[in-house]
């Protein structure tokens, strides 16, 4: 092993000086439950040099974009000694499952119990809902899953998750009535509402890459439980969308509100949104200090129930809500430019 690999699987101890503010109580958390985490989250989550980049995010960014995408299973999760251990335990039990199923989910939950951070926990109970899925409510707001909804992960929209994209939703809420976007942007909000009216998602749309939306309430997709603020891509047919309910004194003439049911979504990344805005630095180090650089209005301030509020505000609550059949799923709305994945 290289000794970049070895500096890399090490963990900085109580009172070493770190470089950034870094996730060092996770991985100490893990290890006293016997799950050490694999070289590439420890460096992500130690916020190592190199490891922050303009399109990408901080590591504590790039580590929610993996989380959710499933590119880390247990034999990259975890140290190789764990996943050794994993695959020992398959050869005696004679290879009748695979590895990830003898992962001590129990263990992990006591990890995650460990922590206080609210960032820290969020990080580790992803990783816990990887080997054992978030069980829904009758009360939870469940999304579609493509493969729920039949259509194929090749004909989702190709939505890049990169840094800039809370900027759109900051300038939402600080640009009341017929809000003005930089850079020449003409672009709009849509609320994507359930049967009940309530704003579940708002879509940006003309604003950086198309179909991409942020949830403004917990919502379960698949195996996680998402916090508010998460980046979505979405698919939806365009017959799903009305006007009738929208405020035209607030918002752009075509804007639009879709209904929940005809949607189907895939997760992209955690949002700096989701995280108390005094605590907001300690979780995303250098993607904060991207924002401050970059001019984001109230990056560092506002809080979840103004975005809330903002998006109440597109629609006129005396109207019936948007009602979509459950049958009629899976048109496609039209397609966009694609934007690049990581």
């Amino acid at each position: 092993m290289s000794p970049e690999r070895q500096q890399s699987r090490r963990i900085p101890q109580e009172g070493e000086r770190e470089k950034e503010l870094g996730h060092r109580d996770v991985l100490q958390a893990f290890n006293r439950v016997g799950y050490e985490l694999g070289w590439e989250i420890k460096r992500l989550l130690l916020e190592e040099d190199g490891v922050f980049d303009n399109r990408k995010g901080s590591g504590y960014t790039q580590v929610t974009y993996h989380l959710l995408h499933g590119r880390w299973d247990a034999n990259t999760l975890f140290d190789s000694a764990v996943y050794e251990r994993l695959l020992d335990q398959r050869e005696a039990d004679g290879l009748r499952k695979e590895a990830r199923d003898y992962v001590e989910v129990d263990k992990l939950k006591q990890a995650a119990a460990m922590l206080g951070r609210p960032e820290s926990k969020m990080v580790a109970d992803l990783i816990v809902q990887k080997f054992e899925p978030y069980e829904p409510t009758p009360e939870d707001v469940v999304l579609r899953t493509p493969n729920e909804a039949g259509v194929s992960s090749y004909d989702m929209p190709r939505v890049g998750s990169c840094t800039s994209a809370e900027l759109y939703y900051l300038e939402f809420v600080n640009s009341p009535g017929t809000y003005q976007w930089r850079n020449g942007d003409s672009g709009m909000m849509n609320v994507i509402t359930d049967a009940s009216g309530e704003p579940i998602l708002l879509e940006k749309e003309g604003l950086g890459d198309p179909y991409s939306c942020i949830t403004l309430r917990e919502v379960v997709w698949e195996r996680f439980l998402l916090p508010p603020v998460t980046l979505m891509a979405v698919k939806y047919p365009k017959e799903a969308t009305s006007q009738e309910r929208i405020n035209l004194a607030h918002e752009k003439p075509y804007s639009t509100e879709i209904a929940l049911d005809s949607c189907v979504f895939v997760p992209l990344r955690i949002t700096t949104l989701a995280i108390a805005p005094d605590q907001r630095k300690r979780a995303f180090g250098q993607h904060i200090d991207f924002q401050k650089r970059n001019g984001f209005p109230d990056f560092d301030t506002m809080p979840l129930d103004e975005l809330v509020e903002r998006a109440n505000e597109m629609l006129l609550p005396e109207l019936e809500p948007l009602q979509w059949p459950n049958e009629a799923v899976g048109v496609a709305k039209e397609e966009g430019p694609e934007g690049d994945l990581w």
